[in-house]
């Protein structure tokens, strides 16, 4: 923090200077349940599980999610399995390689089903639950209440 408001972050690449932003949240210590499809708040945040394409949002395969997820932030060892991959990463080292802040890590919704974490907030789906030919899917997304 800077005299008259402004405030910097070292970033990987860069220096970067803002005034008057925003004050910073963290999203809650509990998660919320949600049906699918449904909408819940989770925070600040309106959390939305729809059949409908949304203009940011991940799609996942719905019948590998089950009926309901839980929405929660990130604890300490939590794993997930990128899409791509064929073993779990943790997900420590996940927000790193895809350059998340490490002030904003905490502020990144996880949906997560029975069988584990199925997204990272809009950054990547597991590849347990990508869509499949044939099969119903739904988007998940989050936006600012």
């Amino acid at each position: 923090d800077l005299p008259r408001n402004v405030r910097a972050r070292l970033g990987r690449d860069a220096l970067t200077l803002r005034s008057g932003e925003p004050p910073s949240f963290v999203l809650p210590e509990g998660g919320v349940t949600m049906d699918l499809p449904g909408e819940a708040r989770f925070g600040p945040h309106i959390v939305v599980a729809s059949r409908e394409a949304a203009p940011r949002g991940v799609t996942v395969d719905a019948e590998a999610l089950g009926a309901t997820i839980c929405i929660r932030r990130r604890r300490p060892g939590d794993r997930f399995q990128p899409l791509g991959m064929s073993e779990t990463k943790k997900l420590q080292d996940f927000f790193v390689d895809a350059r998340v802040a490490r002030d904003q890590r905490d502020n990144v919704p996880l949906f997560e089903a029975p069988r584990g974490i199925a997204a990272v907030g809009d950054l990547r789906i597991a590849e347990w639950a990508k869509p499949r030919r044939g099969r119903a899917t739904l988007t998940l997304s989050y936006r600012l209440a």
